[in-house]
């Protein structure tokens, strides 16, 4: 439990520090007063007052902010609203653009730890206790070779044997274990939590750990990005079409997986954060209200028109997807929440 709220801290944390620093530098770039930078949300915990900036540290750590002077309203000197819209567009954009720098540089240092290169063997890591695979005497650390005769280099190859095998017929296992063969008939059983079929054993690919030379991972760092992006932007967009089932997850859900991944070493994290931080930054370009996309397009809408949206019309279109979006987060920890409680 410990390892998983200081994981999660940490990830949270990053994210939400650099997101808000790119917002943060681009303001006073273009000389906007930043009231405030916030990171979580109110009721505020600490805060110190550096310049004419408030730095707070707030109680709820759903995210953070970056309060800037006049802007949803007034053209005073100093004010959002007093910057020309291509200005105040660099600034909107200046958080997402953050998320996605950071991003390579968190593969590039994953690459460098060390990073899984996985091998076509495959292994049993444990075996459920009383289940079929534990009744004829299969152990872990076997290393699986064939299933019905047909050789096993891959998860897949397991998981597709046993998905197309019929109930009550019986597996041919071939495995090795200290440098002999054996073999096992094991009948699978119906799984009602996996909805399959299943024999009660969780396998490990072997693999080894690859660590590369600085200039190596930096483009391993850029190509991974890149990649990144592709995967995530088609699964934003097959859920949005409905194409095919998500599953979301609100921070309970993030914040166990975060454990999880920790357990298995900082540059697993490393790639993790990376991962999510993408994530993030493309999320926050989804022209939604209360999110930096929306934002933007208002900017845009105002350099077609030639004039500003009304900032009161544009503040409470802004507040009411940030009360939508807050609804959602309830839903979604609570789906998060039975889901680990059950």
């Amino acid at each position: 439990m410990l390892i998983t709220i200081l994981a999660f801290l940490f990830v949270l944390s990053l994210l939400i520090l650099v997101h808000e620093v790119g917002h943060f530098v681009a303001a006073r770039r273009v000389g906007i007063h930043v009231v405030e930078f916030g990171i979580g949300w109110p009721p505020r915990l600490v805060s110190r007052r550096v310049g004419d900036t408030l730095y707070s540290l707030n109680l709820l750590p759903l995210g953070g902010f970056v309060r800037m002077f006049g802007e949803f309203g007034g053209a005073e000197p100093g004010s959002f609203m007093s910057k020309r819209p291509v200005e105040r567009a660099v600034v909107i954009l200046a958080g997402v653009v953050m998320n996605v720098l950071i991003a390579p540089v968190l593969f590039a240092i994953a690459f460098m730890l060390g990073v899984p290169e996985y091998t076509d063997r495959i292994f049993v890591q444990e075996v459920v206790p009383e289940s079929p695979a534990a009744t004829v005497g299969l152990l872990a650390g076997d290393h699986i070779l064939t299933i019905n005769d047909v050789a096993v280099t891959a998860l897949a190859h397991v998981r597709e044997q046993i998905g197309n095998a019929q109930a009550g017929t019986p597996l041919r296992l071939s495995v090795e274990r200290e440098g002999r063969q054996r073999t096992f008939d094991v009948i699978p059983e119906y799984n009602p939590q996996i909805e399959r079929l299943a024999i009660g054993i969780v396998l490990l690919p072997e693999h080894t750990i690859k660590r590369y030379w600085p200039w190596e991972a930096a483009w391993r760092g850029i190509v991974r990005t890149g990649e990144m992006f592709a995967i995530i932007g088609i699964g934003i967009a097959s859920l949005i079409q409905g194409a095919e089932e998500g599953d979301v997850l609100g921070p309970i859900g993030i914040a166990s997986l975060t454990g999880q991944v920790a357990r298995s070493g900082i540059s697993q994290l490393l790639t993790f954060t990376g991962f999510l931080s993408i994530n993030l930054a493309i999320i926050n370009l989804l022209p939604f209200p209360g999110l930096d996309g929306a934002r933007f397009v208002f900017t845009v809408v105002e350099m077609v028109r030639g004039r500003p949206i009304d900032p009161k019309r544009e503040a409470a279109i802004n507040f009411a997807g940030i009360v939508i979006l807050l609804a959602l987060m309830v839903l979604i920890t609570y789906r998060d929440i039975v889901r680990l409680v059950g």
